[in-house]
């Protein structure tokens, strides 16, 4: 029977026979040790002696290398070799029932020296270890061989680094809440750990204080379901929505267009200067709705700075201030547009108090890129790492058409989950009682001079486009983009003839109609019909150019039933107003963006409105309406699941405008060929370019 002392140098002898003979694991060439035992085995060959566990785990691994150490003239022990315990029985006076008394003066050196004492091997204890924090890094040290694990969980931990010599491994100091969960047997670092107190004691004070503020908030808001200064009754969804504004501080409010959220972003406001009566309130909205925000302000009895998105404030550098952003989708951009840029600037600054981004639209284009500013303007979590969030939920990626494309869309169910938290979602179907709303996709009937007007229309667009090309006033960037305005151009100046006549037929049965064309040309045509069959009839125009303060008077004459028509684009008419008067719209194109288009819809389908609204998307039979449509619904999809939650069926489009020119231009080129000719896709680009400069393009 060998003595534990005979088995443990047995193993080291065994340890360091490997170490010296190994490569490091590069190749498995049955010389030391293997990579999976690598760092174990170098571990305890660098040791001069070892633990009881240490020689036993040791003696286990090697069991597997016998014929490697017979080779080299070590004769390996057997598990059953080693004793059940490394100490020697105790001598036999030690082992009564009474312990000896020794004097004081008696050294560990003199007490060996005694009779029948044999001195027991000696087992080194096991330290502790260290958590530490330096130069932005975690520094780990274990006090005894990590386990498999554990070192899985440290390298899991960004760019971790071990260190041979000191046994110590490092990770960002972003890991260090991680490192401290996973490990909270490791003692802290002094210093570290004075520092974390101190940090707790101020979080759970600023905790403390955000409690009482909350608290104070919700009292000065009242009791939500009574009448409010402006005479309104709040509806269940909104008093839920202002208390989660009034406890969440940054927060975004997604609720569909028409459900009230101005009505509660102002109870909000006005709780907030009730316990703050010095706090700036800026509200930033478009400029056609500022008046309305003027007004709406002044009968809740809240004073309110009202900025536009052309022009907002510089951030307090002196005082804290609240932000309330009304159509927040304007800010999409981020930072690669003036007015993203200086949003981010007014919302994360230091001295802003609270951020309300308000939206019915926060992923207008149906990609997660365009939520991303929101999350930062609320500093929410998945926002601190911008490249995460492209690669992960924007499928970011090299493409023929850009270095990071970040338009894609990936894994939107689980983006719907990390930010319902801070994304407050209402839908109408969820919080009105309102009657359905239905759409139908109807077929322009053309006449033979409605074709001549849209064949003599885009030739005379591909021709100031030929004389701007001669100019280079056009960049190849810019080619697909210019070719399907022409197309959209040319298509809905076609069917203004067949929308008047629409329009008419309504106008009879004795209902009111909305109209809403992308184009100026299009709507002028479509009031000129009009006019000529009822001539007495008030018609409203709205255009980007209608003076602010004649925009209201517009709104007011239709809802009051004094004009029957109302014509806008979306980009005029699509956000701030209310057209619940009428039950009828008709569609003459669309924008591109899902946000932009449902919008125009929510100006009649809203809070009182009360009959089955009637939507007609009117389209170019084997047109461009078709192709546009489709994208529109397809980027919906996606809307959809980020907000609402659900699993995704439909991958988003992608280069959608390149895409729909290509097989537009594929229709033109085999009509004047003869036949369909398929262009690869390197050469579409100078395909298009030859089309759009050249006669045989424009279909005669």
């Amino acid at each position: 029977m060998m003595t534990y002392v005979e088995v443990r140098n047995q193993v080291l002898r065994a340890v360091k026979y490997l170490a010296s003979r190994c490569d490091g694991a590069k190749a498995q060439d049955g010389q030391g040790f293997r990579g999976t035992d690598t760092v174990f085995g170098h571990s305890l060959a660098r040791q001069d002696s070892l633990s009881y566990n240490q020689c036993q785990t040791g003696l286990k691994m090697l069991q597997t290398y016998r014929g490697q150490l017979a080779r080299g003239g070590i004769d390996l022990p057997s598990m059953a070799d080693l004793p059940t315990q490394a100490d020697p029985p105790l001598p036999a006076q030690w082992q009564s029932a009474q312990r000896p008394v020794y004097p004081k003066e008696i050294t560990p050196s003199s007490l060996s020296n005694q009779p029948g004492y044999a001195s027991p091997a000696y087992t080194r204890p096991i330290p502790a270890g260290l958590i530490s924090l330096h130069n932005g890094l975690v520094f780990i040290k274990f006090g005894s061989f990590p386990s498999e694990d554990d070192r899985s969980f440290v390298k899991s931990c960004g760019k971790y680094r071990f260190d041979g010599a000191t046994k110590e491994w490092s990770v960002p100091a972003d890991f260090l809440d991680r490192i401290i969960a996973r490990f909270p047997k490791i003692p802290l670092d002094p210093k570290l750990a004075e520092s974390r107190r101190a940090m707790e004691e101020e979080a759970n004070a600023k905790k403390s204080a955000h409690e009482q503020e909350i608290t104070a908030l919700l009292t000065a808001a009242g009791d939500l379901t009574k009448m409010q200064a402006n005479g309104q009754t709040l509806f269940p969804h909104q008093q839920e929505g202002v208390a989660q504004m009034l406890t969440e501080h940054k927060m975004i409010l997604g609720w569909d267009m028409g459900l009230g959220k101005t009505t509660a972003a102002l109870v909000v406001a006005k709780a907030w200067q009730t316990v703050y009566p010095a706090l700036p309130i800026f509200v930033v909205c478009p400029a056609s709705l500022m008046g309305m925000w003027h007004r709406e302000a002044e009968q809740m009895r809240v004073a309110l700075e009202v900025w536009s998105w052309a022009k907002m404030p510089e951030p307090l550098e002196d005082r804290e201030y609240l932000l309330i952003a009304d159509e927040a989708h304007y800010a999409a951009a981020g930072n690669k547009s003036l007015r993203g840029e200086a949003f981010l600037a007014l919302s994360t600054h230091p001295r802003c108090r609270a951020s309300y981004p308000m939206t019915g639209t926060p992923i207008k284009n149906g990609r997660p890129i365009n939520l991303l500013p929101l999350l930062q303007a609320i500093d929410h979590p998945l926002s601190h790492d911008v490249k995460r969030y492209h690669v992960r939920w924007c499928a970011a990626k090299e493409t023929r058409w850009s270095k990071w494309d970040v338009t894609g869309a990936a894994f939107l169910d689980e983006l719907h989950l990390k930010t319902k938290d801070r994304l407050a979602r209402k839908t109408k179907s969820e919080c009105l009682d309102l009657p359905p709303k239905i759409r139908a996709f109807v077929p322009a009937e053309l006449s033979d001079y409605a074709i001549k007007q849209y064949q003599d229309a885009f030739k005379e667009m591909q021709r100031e486009y030929q004389e701007r090309v001669r100019k280079g006033e056009i960049s190849v960037e810019g080619e697909a983009l210019v070719m399907t305005t022409h197309y959209r151009h040319a298509s809905s100046i076609a069917k203004s003839e067949f929308i008047a006549e629409m329009a008419r037929e309504i106008l009879d049965a004795g209902y009111p109609v909305g109209i809403f064309t992308e184009f100026h040309t299009s709507q002028e045509m479509i009031i000129t019909s009009l006019r000529t069959t009822h001539p007495q009839m008030q018609i409203e125009h709205l255009t980007g150019e209608t003076p602010k303060e004649d925009r209201q008077a517009m709104v007011d004459r239709f809802q009051a039933g004094q004009s029957q028509v109302f014509v806008s684009s979306s980009r005029a008419g699509g956000v701030g107003i209310t057209l619940t008067k009428s039950s009828r719209v008709i569609r003459g194109d669309r924008p591109w963006t899902p946000g932009d288009t449902f919008q125009v819809e929510d100006r009649f389908y809203r809070i009182g409105q009360e009959q089955t609204v009637n939507v007609w998307w009117v389209q170019l039979p084997g047109g461009i309406d078709e192709k546009i449509d489709q994208v529109i619904i397809a980027k919906q999809r996606n809307i959809d699941i980020v907000l609402e939650g659900g699993k995704p069926d439909l991958e988003i489009e992608k280069a959608s405008i390149q895409d729909i020119v290509y097989e537009m231009l594929m229709q033109q080129m085999a009509k004047k060929k003869g036949g369909k000719k398929k262009v690869k896709k390197e050469d579409q680009v100078g395909q298009l370019q030859e089309l759009a400069a050249s006669e045989e393009g424009i279909e005669q």
